[in-house]
């Protein structure tokens, strides 16, 4: 992953703990956490908010997509994927948006693109169509990166319209790079949005050697970067050896690297909040992603605070801060949010939490009374541009509720463009509505700044304080560069810089160079005060610094500077090499250990003038020294203590010399630990964690990891910090058997010596799912899968070619179900393997690779579909769900006896058929959630909520039901009763919606029925059927066509079951009185289910399509009499019967008014032919 997380704590992958049904987290009294996204395999580094009211959540993902969570659905296609370096912590690690998305749709990535180089690119969507327009374009290049660890990650933008990033120090035991000014490494690093340099940087030499881009130093591993909504105060995220920092940094800071971690001496900064890192009950031992809460929906004591994670505690932290801004305490506020990585506050006011492992939570409060909730109380836009807020309300409203935003104070240049009213229903008022502020251009050169007001009647009102930042600010400001910030002169010489302007001033500006620091030998001699012009501005002139004699034998320094109005100063590091003759003197302190067969190496310096030279008067055999550099080189054969003395010597008495006892002791094995696992501990799924480290008195080669005593890797470096896999979470389980396993890590030295440390751990990768349910691989897999529970939410891992033709390969989350019965699910998020993988519910004859099944699922390229094979090895069918259909979506499949239904919705209460089909299995089965990859060399993740499976029950009062399965002959049966049809005058046998159907064509076509249905239909009834035509009926309903009824001619003794009027539309009417008609026409010949109810003492009629009331009245009331003796007509006892042009199927009649879950019930199929 992205970060140092060389420290992992045991509990983020101890899922066994975890109890069914509990939810993992603990939040704060007063709030709740709900699962927001989940599925989102390949490691989750970062999030962000398009700010452009879209409610589109933008992820990084380790391994190259960036995946887009919008109004709650994670879109099944990547907005673009990266082909990134990934070993260890690299990857794309990070994102940010232009603050003018609205206008440049421009999006910045942080991105490891090999071994060595790290880039800022960007991507736009000026299509608005969640895919990125076009490939990258490099912003800034060549970032280093060893390809391992510390590769930092943090972008953002802050209130200066800069490009902001950090880069770690390149690895474990690396030091040094914080005061490298030539190397981004260990540094804050700052462009404009083009990719150039800002003049005002801290560093800027023009063609000096330093690296123009740095704008403060010195961390070690940066995880993220953000910036105060009212300050633009620049906050960095360090992940530590010994302390966990965040620093508020600024120009030219140094925060101290890995060797000054919270213990920063004066010239450093100190960080604002500091644990220690793993230390007893601390916030845990690797931080990650962090925000300030600058929304409306958390109670007021919450704004401004600022809201971190830490990776191995799985902990959420809040600091509050003082009136100053800087931290004034900081509490535990979440824990359990596993292998969390990043927070941040979305548009709905309410705070996102990511898991690494790719789920994304949502934490808000509960309210105690309405109120106006606003995505943000600061706002910031450039001049010449907008910026878009949201707002919302708290809770639902009885009724609508109007909310003016208006400009209340502050420059009139800063205006509400778009939004200025908003109303609030019933039924949108959780839906964020947005509004457009402008900020106009002005002549000016100042910030504008502007306050906004959110009111409604009878509600507190609420602000926005809007920042407008000026893009005149700095034009009439220089930029000075210096062609080098170090120069060295001789004692009585001189030497030159030069000076130039990085853009043409609107008038002459002069510029003054003098000593401002240090000896007062120095001096500068020509070119104090330098006149650029807006014609010469970009001509270097000369400035000469000389260093007069003096009569000391010390080398001297001092500090020039550069200065102009309204210009950042630079400054050049003067120093004075000494002519006058000094004796030498030995500075260094020697190394008095050595070991047996390693070479020793010693750095001799000394001062003097002129330059002394080295040599040994007392030696072993075999020593050396350089005469000029004073290093001294030495192989000891034996152990043993010798005597060595040093003389350096310039021609200047008295010589210097230095002696030391030199201990020579035998080369020492290493020493290994093992940092995690911990001992006992269990581990489970396919990233678990195993690394350690290996300490020599000369150093590590390699380490090699055994389980149960079977070489598994080795990890071959000098570093000696080894991880199983060669980097983090890369320790996959699923491939031992659950049970004890030993783990043992051998380190070696160069001298081949060998130092071990083992462990004892369970692997338990079938308790990680609660009872009843259990997980399996069914079928051939490439990869074994592996299945967690957490909080409600299931994740599976799953392999396999497909669930599809004659034999399957997934992974199966199950339990057993004896007869009928009904799994729902919510698909959460199924990661994009190939546009066909499968994440859904199953339920499944057995677990051998051919078995029967049938199941309803979500794939991330190719909508939802219901699929089953009706036959052991047979190839499989399958029906497609209208539209274009992704995750979060839920699925539902019923079995009634051999007749399985799959549906699908969009929040689990309106509920769409897709199809059903007969499948001949046994009573017992398996029922459960499936995921395949289809593509066999992978792993594909998804996510399950809502998960729920029950019996069926049967629905009282069906009296008859013609399923219409036959498929030949003149008979269609009646079910439950014995009201055995014939058919009349050719009705055809079809496909149909469940199984078979019967055909009507319009003409003569019906089916005769021996029986009168007048005793139920005339009085209190429900019918249910599926109906397809294109038929347009008659305006008046005598006339019309319909499933079943009767007109009396010239009375009102008659009744009118699913007539179809002139425009389409299905009705139900008793008598002369009035009709219920469903609200939309259904004769776009597509499946529709009908259900038409009437109460006969009330005369209470409704109309309902596919579950959904659409329509109702008041109609006739009482018992209606007149003989009913066929489906597929409206009979006439005056003149010629009205006849259906369509197709039935499942034609069923109960003695009583059906609830709406029943008829919900029944039309995704869940109500089996029972006679209740």
């Amino acid at each position: 992953m992205q970060r140092s997380l060389s420290r992992l704590s045991a509990t983020v992958i101890a899922l066994v703990a975890l109890c069914a049904g509990g939810n993992a987290a603990t939040v704060p009294a007063g709030f709740s956490e709900s699962t927001f996204a989940a599925g989102i395999g390949g490691g989750i580094t970062g999030m962000d908010w398009a700010p452009d009211g879209s409610s589109r959540l933008f992820v990084t993902v380790k391994n190259g997509p960036i995946r887009i969570v919008k109004n709650g659905a994670l879109l099944p296609t990547p907005f673009h994927t990266f082909a990134p370096y990934t070993n260890s912590e690299c990857g794309v690690l990070g994102l940010c948006f232009d603050p003018d998305f609205l206008t440049t749709k421009r999006i910045f990535v942080f991105v490891t693109v090999s071994d060595r180089v790290q880039r800022i690119v960007s991507l736009t969507d000026a299509n608005n169509d969640d895919v990125a327009d076009a490939g990258p374009v490099t912003v800034i290049d060549n970032l280093p990166t060893l390809g391992v660890n510390h590769d930092g990650g943090g972008v953002g933008i802050g209130h200066d319209n800069k490009l902001y990033w950090a880069v770690g120090d390149q690895g474990d035991a690396r030091i040094g790079l914080d005061g490298d000014l030539a190397s981004l490494a260990s540094k804050v690093g700052r462009a404009n949005l083009d990719g150039t340099v800002p003049g005002d940087n801290p560093f800027v030499d023009g063609a000096g050697g330093n690296n123009d881009y740095i704008w403060a130093r010195g961390v070690r591993n940066p995880f993220t970067l953000t910036f105060q909504p009212t300050t633009g105060a620049l906050w960095v995220d360090v992940v530590g050896d010994n302390w966990e920092q965040v620093f508020h940094m600024r120009a030219g800071d140094h925060a101290g690297d890995r060797t000054r971690e919270n213990n920063q001496p004066t010239g450093y900064i100190r960080p604002q909040i500091a644990y220690a890192t793993n230390g007893g009950g601390s916030f845990g031992g690797c931080i990650t992603g962090g925000t300030f809460y600058s929304g409306s929906a958390l109670p007021a004591e919450f704004q401004g605070n600022f809201f971190f994670g830490d990776y191995n505690s799985g902990k959420i932290m809040r600091a509050v801060l003082d009136g100053s801004g800087n931290v004034a305490s900081t509490n535990l506020w979440i824990s359990g949010a596993s292998q969390a990585i990043d927070v941040v506050g979305g548009p709905d006011g309410a705070l996102y939490y990511a898991s690494y492992g790719g789920t994304i939570w949502r934490l808000i409060n509960q309210p105690a009374s309405q109120d106006i909730v606003l995505s943000t109380t600061s706002l910031r836009v450039n001049e010449g541009r907008s910026a878009v807020l949201t707002v919302r309300l708290a809770t639902a409203p009885g009724s609508n509720v109007s909310v003016a935003i208006a400009r209340t104070a502050g420059d009139g240049d800063v205006a509400v463009g778009s939004g200025m009213n908003l109303v609030f229903t019933p039924g949108n008022w959780a839906t964020p509505q947005t509004v457009r502020i402008d900020a106009a251009e002005d002549g000016d050169m100042a910030n504008d700044g502007a306050t906004l007001a959110a009111t409604a009647s009878g509600l507190t009102t609420r602000t926005v304080a809007v920042n407008a930042t000026d893009n005149d600010l700095g034009s009439s400001a220089p930029v000075i560069l210096v062609s080098t910030g170090v120069l060295t002169i001789a004692e009585g010489g001189s030497g030159t810089v030069t000076v130039r302007l990085q853009d043409a001033p609107s008038a002459n500006v002069v510029v003054a160079v003098a000593r401002t620091a240090g000896d007062g030998d120095v001096a500068v001699t020509g070119g104090s005060s330098l006149t650029f012009t807006p014609a010469n501005y970009a001509s270097p002139q000369t400035v000469t610094i000389a260093a007069a004699e003096d009569g000391d034998a010390v080398n001297d320094s001092a500090t020039v500077s550069a200065s102009a109005a309204g210009a950042t100063t630079r400054t050049v590091a003067v120093m004075v090499t000494d002519n006058d003759a000094s004796p030498p003197a030995i500075t260094t302190t020697a190394d008095t250990t050595a070991t047996v067969n390693v070479e020793y190496i010693h750095d001799v310096n000394a001062n003097g003038n002129p330059a002394p030279t080295f040599s040994l008067t007392t030696f072993p055999t075999g020593m050396t020294i350089h005469p000029a550099s004073g290093q001294i080189n030495w192989t000891p054969g034996a152990t043993g203590t010798v005597t060595v003395t040093v003389r350096a010597t310039n021609g200047v008495a008295p010589d210097a010399t230095q002696s030391w006892q030199l201990v020579v002791a035998a080369d020492q094995p290493p020493v290994a630990t093992v940092t995690n696992p911990v001992a006992n501990q269990v581990l489970s799924g396919a990233t678990a964690e195993w690394y350690g480290d290996g300490r020599d008195d000369v150093g590590t080669t390699k380490a090699e990891f055994y389980v149960d005593g079977v070489l598994r890797w080795t990890d071959v470096g000098t570093g000696g910090h080894h991880h199983f896999g060669g980097g983090h979470n890369l320790f996959d389980t699923r491939a031992y058997s659950n049970g004890p396993h030993t783990l043992t890590m051998v380190v070696y030295d160069s001298a081949g010596q060998t130092g071990s440390r083992a462990v004892t751990v369970t692997i338990d990768n079938a308790a990680i799912v609660p009872a009843p349910w259990s997980t399996a691989d069914v079928g051939s897999v490439g990869v074994p899968g592996a299945a967690a529970y957490s909080g409600g939410v299931f994740t599976l891992d799953g392999s396999g070619t497909d669930i599809w033709d004659n034999v399957d390969g997934f992974r199966f989350v199950h339990q057993g179900l004896n007869g009928d019965g009904t799994i729902v699910a919510r698909v959460t998020g199924v990661e994009y393997t190939d546009g066909w993988a499968k994440a859904g519910v199953m339920i499944r004859e057995s677990l051998s690779a051919g078995s029967r099944h049938a199941m309803v699922v979500v794939t991330p390229g190719a909508g939802v579909a219901f699929q089953r094979r009706m036959n052991t090895e047979s190839y499989s069918d399958h029906t497609a769900a209208s539209g274009s259909l992704s995750a979060p979506r839920w699925v539902r499949l019923v079995r009634s006896g051999t007749t399985f239904s799959g549906a699908t919705s969009a929040d689990g209460v309106n509920w769409s058929a897709i199809g059903s089909a007969t499948v001949a299995m046994g009573a017992s089965v398996h029922v459960g959630l499936a995921v395949t990859a289809h593509n066999n060399g992978t792993l594909c993740t998804a996510g399950f909520d809502n998960v729920s499976v029950s019996a069926s029950a049967s629905i009282p009062g069906l009296v008859h039901a013609w399923k219409l399965d036959e498929g030949s002959g003149l008979i269609a049966i009646d079910g439950p009763g014995t009201n055995d049809g014939t058919l009349a005058n050719g009705p055809a046998w079809a496909a149909g919606m469940v199984a078979g159907a019967l055909r009507f064509d319009g003409s003569d076509d019906h089916v005769a029925l021996p029986a009168d249905l007048a005793p139920t239909l005339g009085g209190t009834a429900t019918v249910t059927a599926w109906i397809r035509t294109s038929q347009i009926g008659h305006g008046t309903f005598w006339l019309a066509p319909g499933i079943t009824g009767v007109e009396q001619a010239g009375a009102g003794n008659d009744i009118f079951w699913g007539w179809l009027d002139g425009s389409g539309r299905i009705g139900m009417q008793a008598g002369d009185a009035p009709s219920a008609k469903s609200a939309n026409p259904i004769n776009d010949d597509s499946w529709r289910h009908i259900a038409l109810t009437r109460n006969a003492a009330t005369g209470m009629v409704q109309v309902y399509v596919d579950g959904s009331l659409s329509g109702s009245a008041t109609s006739g009331t009482g018992q209606k009499t007149t003989p009913i003796r066929s489906l597929g007509r409206i009979e006439d006892t005056g003149g010629t019967p009205a006849y259906l042009h369509g197709v039935l199927d499942d034609v069923r009649i109960y003695n009583r008014v059906l609830s709406p879950a029943e008829v919900n019930a029944i039309a995704v199929g869940g109500a089996p032919l029972n006679n209740g």
